[in-house]
């Protein structure tokens, strides 16, 4: 099991049925679709419009997941290519290099529809899926309960807006932010792109345990983070 912190003041937290409350009385946080939300739900971000989310998210359930992949690639002149970029396990073929084993806790930081997330489950022992977007989870936690991939942890969450990530401090072995870090900037405009890259990466860095191969990748970058 994941264990969680408050975003906002990094207390403990109790888990319900439908919400989890922190210890320090700071604030209750809900548990949509057996999905912990830790920020603002109606945030969206996804492969395909809004709107029609539901329907993709109902094939999925009724019909599987990669049928849901097929009609939304349908009539598409780079279907293929589309279909890979939503779901190819391939996309975390770099974690061989990245030292993830069969006793990695991992974080995937901007998950869409999971295709670094369910490779990376082949190898780790956890992996949590990190999106801002609860569509996009959803549909991760339909695909994983369908492949009975129960290593996989989906969670919704704000990199920005709250001073700490959901989660204990030196608690990943491994963290993946496959096109997320480049964004950060559009996200708060009004303030240099370089601060809040530094910002998240500082968070980011917190859960992440001392010594490990990605503390050494970030030092590599030149970044002064605390």
């Amino acid at each position: 099991m994941v264990e969680y912190c408050c975003p906002k003041c990094h207390g403990a937290l109790s888990r319900g049925e439908n919400e989890m409350v922190c210890t320090n009385h700071c604030q209750t946080w809900p548990v949509l679709y057996g999905i912990p939300h830790f920020g603002d739900s109606s945030f969206y971000w996804g492969f395909v419009p809004k709107e029609q989310m539901p329907k993709v998210l109902a094939c999925a359930e009724e019909q599987g997941w990669q049928e849901a992949v097929q009609q939304v690639s349908s009539g598409r002149s780079d279907a293929s290519w589309f279909q890979s970029y939503l779901t190819d396990e391939r996309r975390a073929s770099w974690s061989l290099l990245a030292g993830v084993s069969d006793q990695s806790r991992v974080l995937d930081i901007g998950s869409g529809w999971g295709a670094t997330v369910f490779g990376l489950a082949r190898i780790a022992k956890e992996v949590v899926a990190f999106d801002a977007t609860s569509e996009n989870l959803r549909f991760i936690d339909i695909r994983r309960t369908q492949m009975g991939m129960h290593n996989v942890h989906p969670v919704q969450g704000d990199l920005i807006f709250y001073p700490y990530l959901p989660f204990p401090d030196n608690y990943f072995d491994v963290i993946s932010m496959v096109g997320v870090l480049e964004w950060l900037g559009d996200a708060v405009p009004d303030l240099d792109p370089t601060q809040v890259q530094i910002q998240v990466l500082d968070k980011v860095r917190a859960v992440l345990k001392p010594d490990c191969f990605a503390h050494n990748e970030v030092r590599d970058l030149g970044l002064e983070i605390k």
